[in-house]
């Protein structure tokens, strides 16, 4: 789903086909809403509107077991956009409403480095959707356990972490708040040595605020341990999804 940045109806053909169908239809902010429909799956409707399916997951706060049919989702518009002097990815999803990772991901982009005269695919809609409800007091939290539990980690790792406590919150096995996942009894060892009192650096709140806005390095993982650092036998057995630095995030 791209379009030219010149163009406000370049997916007007292939819109009124779902349209149509009842399961697709128009909405404000160059997005559109479409319904889930019996069969879906994240990573199907990602190959339908040509999107990465985590953008879709990011989108939405939604989960891979949360994805019933008749739910309503917001599936991003993409514009192509180029980059001019001066500009950033953050500046650009700034003025757009999307996100840097979602910028970064969608244009295969290893770095966050971009160049003027670059041409990039923008998401919009990223960062408006997936920070919905989310305060600042709830941000600082997550920044501060993610501190706690992977201050050592690669940036990737950091917005892991954050992104198993939103998962955890999708799931309907944990609280449905932020705060609940963190102090929830017995779940993490910051809260229990007093560590989540410390203030977050800069990168664990960068790293939060990608979390929240739907970054998912996790896969959807509900947990994650440090093999280096616990005989946990229950942690060791459960599914892995992936690993990123020292911690494997599992299910």
């Amino acid at each position: 789903m791209i379009r030219s940045f010149s163009l406000r109806h370049g997916l007007l053909a292939f819109a009124l086909t779902l349209f149509f169908s009842g399961a697709f239809s128009a909405a404000p902010a160059h997005a559109w809403q479409y319904t889930v429909q019996p069969g879906d799956s994240l990573y199907s409707l990602g190959q339908r509107f040509g999107l990465p399916w985590q953008l879709i997951q990011g989108a939405n706060n939604v989960g891979p077991n949360n994805l019933n049919s008749g739910k309503v989702l917001f599936i991003p518009d993409v514009f192509t956009y180029t980059v001019r002097q001066g500009d950033s990815l953050f500046t650009i999803a700034n003025r757009f409403g999307s996100a840097e990772w979602a910028i970064q991901q969608l244009n295969g982009l290893s770095s966050s480095t971009i160049n003027a005269g670059q041409v990039v695919k923008v998401p919009t809609g990223i960062s408006r959707q997936a920070n919905k409800g989310v305060n600042p007091a709830d941000a600082d939290l997550l920044a501060r356990l993610i501190e706690a539990e992977a201050s050592g980690e690669p940036y990737k790792g950091k917005v892991a972490v954050g992104a198993v406590v939103l998962n955890r919150m999708k799931s309907g096995l944990f609280p449905t708040t932020i705060a609940g996942v963190v102090y929830d009894k017995w779940q993490f060892e910051p809260v229990q040595n007093g560590t989540i009192n410390e203030p977050a650096s800069n990168d664990s709140v960068k790293a939060a605020w990608d979390a929240i806005s739907g970054w998912d390095p996790s896969n959807g993982s509900l947990y994650f341990f440090n093999p280096g650092k616990t005989s946990d036998s229950w942690m060791r057995q459960r599914s892995i999804i992936t690993t990123i630095g020292n911690h494997v995030f599992s299910m």
